[in-house]
């Protein structure tokens, strides 16, 4: 702790020098006093003072109720934060008692349990191991790329369907029917991890139900924070439950935000938005994508999801996803197809940047067409996949 304090000074502009600073520590709800105070105690010897230490699922309540136009959560309503990380699954309540500022009383005590996103990780890794336990040419960078695409992709997008494949490129390693790898793709069938992703959900799901009954109140929303937050599995999963117990609860989701390594800074994805209002224009969504690369490998496929809304007069579009918004297609840009001469090299990370446009056009009958453009050059149709929803 002392080291990154250290740090921080050291970083600190002089015009700041003299500026109070306040520091705000969050703990998981689960730890008891004495752990928070020992906390506390280290956060003093290693220099800092004013210091404030809050639970971590309360700092995702403030921000959300800060941030989120849609939380839907209203003076004297109930809501219950579930803060799904990478080891522990932290949950606490709370009842809204003022907006502007937020002030929040807690309304049932702290609770959680070790079913964190890590777990899945950890059961996919053992997974890999056993399915290529006898095919040694499937090395550690192998091995790591197909854990990053799980982390990345996989486990956000699962949806626990029985048919569905994911496919992740394992470079140099051919067509192997027998391990499911053809053409230097790995295939996963979805139904494979079913019995994971089952157990830390169902997991999860019983601690929020105990949160909600601990409240003794109606509890409007349950707020889902942290990496494994985002999956929208588990939000569905979470929904299905709610109305099997008969609970009118919605589940809303915090937006995380992410490093972003080009630009050295934290960011929160936002939507992207355009118009279309005649078959002739072509409105353009920057985008770019950046990944490490192994010798050998080029960027997987990006997958996003494009939706549309419809705002009244003088209304602005959400900048984050909602209920109000409509699923048109998912589309997968072959970014892999982009020539090595076009990727801009970030010698600071050691990172290869693609550049690229998605270009969206309104054809004869309201249908959508999507092409990729790199440097002005637009490629076939073929660079951009579309699954209409």
């Amino acid at each position: 702790m002392r080291k990154n304090f250290d740090s921080l000074k050291q970083h600190r502009a002089a015009a700041l020098c003299d500026v109070p600073v306040e520091y705000i520590i969050t703990v998981p709800a689960i730890w008891t006093d004495k752990a928070t105070d020992t906390t506390r105690e280290y956060a003093t010897e290693a220099g800092m003072d004013r210091i404030q230490v809050i639970k971590e699922p309360e700092a995702a309540g403030i921000y959300a109720l800060d941030t989120m136009r849609n939380h839907g959560l209203e003076r004297g309503d109930t809501f219950v934060i579930c803060d799904a990380g990478g080891g522990t699954v932290d949950l606490i309540s709370y009842t809204v008692q003022s907006l502007k500022p937020t002030v929040l009383n807690e309304a049932a005590e702290g609770s959680g349990g070790l079913c964190g996103g890590s777990f899945l990780n950890r059961m996919f890794e053992s997974y890999l191991d056993n399915r290529f336990r006898q095919f040694p040419r499937f090395d550690k960078l192998h091995k790591k790329s197909v854990m990053n695409y799980f982390e990345d992709t996989v486990k956000r997008k699962y949806s626990g369907s029985t048919r569905k494949i994911w496919t992740v490129r394992v470079g140099g390693l051919g067509t192997r029917p027998e391990l499911g790898i053809n053409r230097d793709f790995l295939e996963i069938p979805e139904k494979d991890l079913a019995e994971g992703f089952t157990r830390v959900i169902r997991m999860i799901i019983g601690l929020v139900l105990a949160q909600i009954r601990a409240t003794n109140k109606t509890v409007k929303s349950v707020l889902l924070a942290g990496g494994f937050g985002g999956s929208s599995y588990l939000r569905r999963m979470l929904e299905d439950e709610m109305t099997a117990q008969r609970l009118s609860t919605r589940i809303v989701k915090i937006p995380n935000r992410k490093y972003d390594a080009p630009s050295g800074k934290y960011k929160i994805k936002i939507m992207r938005w355009g118009t279309l209002v005649k078959e002739s224009e072509q409105p353009k969504y920057g985008l770019y994508a950046c990944k490490k690369l192994a010798a050998g490998h080029r960027f997987e496929p990006m997958h996003m999801t494009v939706y549309t809304y419809t705002n009244g007069p003088g209304e602005r579009p959400p900048l984050h996803w909602s209920s109000d918004l409509t699923p048109v297609a998912n589309i997968t840009a072959k970014i892999d197809r982009i020539p090595s001469q076009k990727l801009r090299r970030d010698e600071r990370e050691q990172q290869y940047i693609a550049d690229f446009d998605i270009e969206t056009s309104l054809l004869s009958a309201n249908t959508l067409k999507f092409t990729m453009i790199v440097d002005g050059i637009r490629y076939d149709e073929d660079s951009v996949g579309t699954q209409f929803i």
